[in-house]
């Protein structure tokens, strides 16, 4: 039995692009993304919902709604949860056997 699978978009943020790379610099990673104002760069929290023989499992459910309105302009977080994914694709999160 093969599993049916979806991607699903749990959301976008942003984190500091001389963070995220480390110690290479900026004038090279800055070539394959362009940071943003505060030297951020653009991620998503994408979540992979399994489905086989009427069991669900979602892999990763991204950063939730727990955050502070400073805590969302620092990160430049999209307000979007797993649970909006999930109502996006018609799948009730009750109905979710394993996370």
């Amino acid at each position: 039995m093969t599993w049916n699978w979806k991607i699903l978009d749990a959301g976008n943020f942003r984190l500091d692009g001389g963070s995220m790379f480390g110690v290479v610099p900026k004038a090279l990673w800055s070539k394959f993304v362009e940071p943003d104002s505060k030297n951020r760069i653009p991620q998503a929290c994408n979540c992979v919902l399994l489905e086989k023989d009427g069991k669900r499992v979602l892999i990763e459910c991204g950063y939730g709604a727990g955050w502070t309105d400073h805590e969302v302009d620092m990160y430049a977080m999209n307000g979007k949860t797993i649970i909006d994914a999930l109502k996006e694709n018609e799948v009730d999160p009750s109905s979710i056997d394993t996370v």
